[in-house]
């Protein structure tokens, strides 16, 4: 009998409305682990939602929301919070496809190291539809590359851990208060934040998503995306944030889960009319950061994981 529960959520926009039906098969086809899938259509239109329903009307614990207006992935998670229903989350890119045993491994490793978030590697590859000439020159968006959690740099003191691969405890989401308040960026944040508050991650080179290469990304997006103006800006966001996890400092101050807690994201529409949405900081905004220091190490290092890694050619 399988002891592995886990809720994988997956917030989908228009741009990557031609994959997530894709996306979704990955998770509901997850082997030896029972898996509640949120999908959640973020300011998609009405009638390419109901076709997303419509196809999956027939699975077995699947449940649908939609925003009337754009909230981003951090804040669609927020809002469907109050309605996982297991110990575990599982964040779910709506163009990236999940190996069937990526959740059975990531909570197997969480209890094996006594650890509380999971981030693992992810293979790339290149959608058909892309032309690499429209693509960033860098690894990450070169196709057949095996992009790893753990990467050092100076946006991530402690390691980089793909948000796109991360598990980890209900609990310790609470815990932190959630992510910030970000349209971009806030994952980065979130694991500095858990880093420097001690709480045990488990970093593994163990293939568990095969990530989509295409121009829709955000990764790729020309005005948001890698080496443009507004990375930039919110490197320097990042960087004077970090500034603030000195020794005993409070991480549930930096995360807004709480602001989201009471808003009602189930139904036909997430946004009712007459709601109020929590209140969005502006995250464009211009800083001067001072050097950072790393304060601690990363809890659990890096480990060799035994499940099997696709070659990178």
């Amino acid at each position: 009998m399988c002891n592995i529960s886990c809720d994988i959520v997956i917030s989908y926009h228009p741009a990557t409305l031609q994959w997530v039906s894709a996306a979704i098969d990955s998770a509901l086809n997850q082997q030896h682990a029972n898996c509640f899938v949120h999908v959640i259509a973020d300011a998609v239109p009405h009638e390419d939602d109901l076709c997303i329903r419509d196809k999956f009307k027939d699975a077995e614990n699947i449940s649908f929301y939609r925003n009337e207006q754009s909230l981003g992935p951090y804040h669609s998670l927020h809002s469907i919070f109050r309605y996982l229903k297991t110990d575990y989350i599982a964040i779910q890119d709506s163009d990236d496809i999940s190996l069937p045993h990526r959740i059975w491994f990531s909570i197997t490793e969480l209890h094996n190291h006594n650890c509380a978030i999971f981030g693992g590697t992810m293979e790339n590859f290149l959608d058909w539809r892309t032309r690499t000439d429209d693509l960033p020159k860098t690894k990450q968006c070169t196709a057949g590359v095996v992009v790893k959690s753990g990467f050092v740099s100076e946006s991530y003191p402690h390691g980089w851990l793909i948000n796109a691969t991360m598990v980890l405890k209900k609990d310790t989401f609470m815990e932190l208060n959630g992510f910030t308040d970000m349209f971009r960026g806030a994952d980065a944040e979130f694991i500095e934040r858990a880093s420097c508050a001690g709480i045990a991650m488990h970093i593994s080179d163990a293939v568990v998503i095969l990530r989509r290469i295409h121009t829709s990304s955000l990764t790729s997006d020309k005005k948001i995306g890698l080496d443009t103006a507004y990375a930039q800006l919110q490197k320097k966001h990042l960087l004077q944030t970090y500034q603030r996890f000195v020794p005993g400092f409070d991480p549930k101050e930096f995360g807004c889960l709480d602001k989201w807690l009471g808003y009602d994201a189930h139904g036909e529409s997430c946004v009712d009319a007459g709601a109020s949405l929590p209140s969005r900081k502006n995250d464009i905004a211009a800083y001067n950061p001072t050097p950072y220091r790393v304060y601690m190490k990363m809890t659990d290092g890096y480990q060799t994981a035994s499940y099997p890694v696709p070659p990178s050619t």
